[in-house]
C-alpha cells in the first residue's frame, strides 16, 4: 500500500510551536497554534509528537500504547475527558502527533501554587475537582476502561472565558480495557501507575487488579488536596534483573499509615507475589494493623464525610474499596449544594492567581527548545 495516500501534513507544517508544555515516556507536548492563527488564548492547541520506540529490529514512530491512546480519546466523550482535535502521521518523517484541546494548567500546578503560598485550597474548590475527577472515571469504567495513571499531572484545569476550572483527564497512554471477572495481565505487562498514587494490590504483585486501581490513585489526590502534599512519598526500588521490583519503602509507607493488610479481610492476599515479605512486618518493624489516617490529614477533624469517603478510597483490599459510581453518591456530594461544574470562580472575582504553565516567546524553528515556563504566584487571602 502506499503510505503517501493517506499521508497528513507534519506538526510544523500545521501548526506554530509556541514552546514545550512537558515531556514523558512515549512522547514531548508542545504548546501550539494553528499556522495564520491569532494569538488568542482559545486559539491555543497542546501537541503530543509520540517518541520513536523500538518495536523488535525496526524503530516505530507509532507503538500499540501509542495506538492505543489515540483510540481511548477518539471513542470516550465526555465534559472531564480532554478533548482531541486530530492526529497527525507523516510518514516522509516518521512522526506521529496527537493535537488534544489546550489547558491552562494541571492539579499539580495549582496544588503547588497554594503550598509555595503556604495557604491551604477552599473545601469547595476541592469538593469541585473530586466530583469532576470521580465523574469522568465513572464514565470510564462504566465503558469498561482504566485509566491506570491518575496523578494531579494527568488532570489538567480549564481556566478561560467560559470554563473556569474545569478538570480534564488526560494521557491515556497506559489505559487498558478490563472484562467482568477480572483476569491477570501479562508478566511482561508495563509497571502502570505512577509509584505514590500505586495501589496496594499492584505493590504486592496481585495476579490481577481492576478498575480500583483508579480509585486509590483518586484517594491520593484527595490526600495531596487536603494536605498540599502527597500522603505515600516513597523511595522507588529499581532493579536491571527484576521488572516488577518490590518497592519496599513504598509498601512501608502506606502501611505505617493504613496499618498492614490481614489475609482475614483480605483472602486473595496469600496469592500475592510479594505477601509473604510484609507477612512479618507486625513483629520485625512493629506494625499494626490500625488506621492513622485521620491523624495524617488533620484537616478533616471538622469534615466527617470529607474523612469518611478518603477512608473509603484508600481501603486496602480492592474488592471492598468505593467504587466511582458509589463515591458519586458519597454524602459528601449529595449533601449541601450540588457540586458546580465550573470549580473556580470567574477570573474577575477570584483573589487568587495561578499563572499559565506557558510563558515567554514562542520558538516556531526549533521543537527541541522550550520557552521558559513561568513558575511565579501570586495568592491573597482565600475565600
Amino acid at each position: 500500500m502506499d503510505c503517501s495516500l493517506l499521508e497528513k501534513p507534519s506538526v510544523k507544517e500545521k501548526y506554530t510551536i509556541l514552546g514545550r508544555l512537558g515531556s514523558g515516556t512515549y512522547g514531548t507536548v508542545y504548546l501550539a497554534k494553528p499556522i495564520g492563527a491569532s494569538d488568542k488564548e482559545d486559539c491555543y492547541v497542546a501537541v503530543k509528537v509520540m517518541n520513536k520506540q523500538k518495536e523488535g529490529k525496526y524503530d516505530s514512530f507509532t507503538t500499540i500504547n501509542q495506538l492505543r491512546e489515540i483510540k481511548f480519546i477518539k471513542e470516550l466523550h465526555h465534559p472531564n475527558i480532554v478533548r482531541q482535535v486530530e492526529v497527525l502521521y507523516n510518514y516522509s518523517i516518521k512522526e506521529s502527533a496527537i493535537v488534544f484541546e489546550h489547558a491552562d494548567y494541571d492539579l499539580h500546578d495549582f496544588i503547588k501554587c497554594f503550598n509555595t503560598a503556604g495557604m491551604l485550597i477552599p473545601f469547595p474548590i476541592i469538593r469541585n475537582f473530586m466530583w469532576q475527577i470521580i465523574s469522568a472515571t465513572a464514565y470510564l469504567h462504566s465503558n469498561w476502561v482504566m485509566h491506570r495513571d491518575l496523578k494531579p499531572t494527568n488532570l489538567l484545569i480549564m481556566d478561560n472565558a467560559t470554563q473556569c476550572g474545569v478538570i480534564k483527564v488526560t494521557d491515556f497512554g497506559l489505559a487498558r480495557s478490563f472484562q467482568e471477572p477480572l483476569v491477570a495481565f501479562s508478566e511482561l505487562e508495563k509497571v502502570v501507575v505512577t509509584l505514590w498514587y500505586r495501589a496496594p494490590e499492584l505493590l504486592l504483585g496481585c495476579k490481577s487488579y481492576g478498575p480500583a486501581v483508579d480509585m486509590w490513585a483518586i484517594g491520593c489526590i484527595f490526600a495531596k488536596m487536603l494536605n498540599l502534599r502527597d500522603l505515600f512519598c516513597g523511595d522507588e526500588v529499581h532493579s536491571s534483573t527484576d521488572r516488577h521490583p518490590f518497592q519496599s519503602n513504598q509498601c512501608e509507607k502506606v502501611f505505617s499509615i493504613l496499618g498492614l493488610p490481614s489475609i482475614y479481610d483480605w483472602p486473595e492476599l496469600k496469592t500475592a507475589d510479594h505477601y509473604m515479605k510484609i507477612s512479618r512486618w507486625g513483629f520485625d518493624k512493629n506494625m499494626g494493623t490500625q488506621s492513622k489516617l485521620q491523624n495524617c490529614v488533620k484537616r478533616m477533624e471538622n469534615n466527617s464525610d470529607a474523612y469518611d469517603l478518603l477512608r473509603q478510597l484508600l481501603v486496602l483490599n480492592p474488592s471492598k474499596r468505593i467504587t466511582a459510581a458509589e463515591a458519586l453518591n458519597h454524602p459528601f456530594f449529595t449533601r449541601g449544594d450540588p457540586p458546580c461544574e465550573n470549580a473556580l470562580p470567574p477570573k474577575a472575582e477570584r483573589n487568587f492567581t495561578i499563572p499559565p504553565k506557558m510563558g515567554g516567546q514562542a520558538q516556531p524553528d526549533n521543537m527541541a527548545t522550550p520557552t521558559t515556563p513561568t513558575s511565579s504566584c501570586q495568592l491573597n487571602v482565600l475565600y
